[in-house]
């Protein structure tokens, strides 16, 4: 499930960013604190969507359960992908 999970993270992370990127660009649209955390709010939802039904079928559990453990992961993982968007739109 680990790896599986790690994939599709970054093939998400990819087309999420490219997207992001092509409709507000850093040359038009300043990366204030209320776009990184549109952003990165935005790429953890859509992360949970495509992370639920894929966990509830790997760990047989139901998709209430799956929700449930998403949400454990994007409580902890939405601070990081603003710092590291932050990060990496600033090197």
């Amino acid at each position: 499930m680990a790896m599986v999970a790690k994939a599709i993270a970054m093939v998400w992370n990819m087309v999420y960013n490219t997207v992001f990127d092509r409709l507000w660009p850093v040359s038009r649209v300043v990366r204030n604190l209320k776009v990184r955390v549109l952003h990165a709010v935005g790429f953890e939802a859509g992360f949970i969507l495509i992370g639920v039904p894929i966990a509830a079928w790997m760990l047989n559990i139901s998709v209430l359960q799956a929700f449930m453990l998403e949400i454990g992961f994007f409580l902890f993982f939405l601070p990081y992908t603003m710092a590291y968007n932050w990060l990496y739109d600033t090197l």
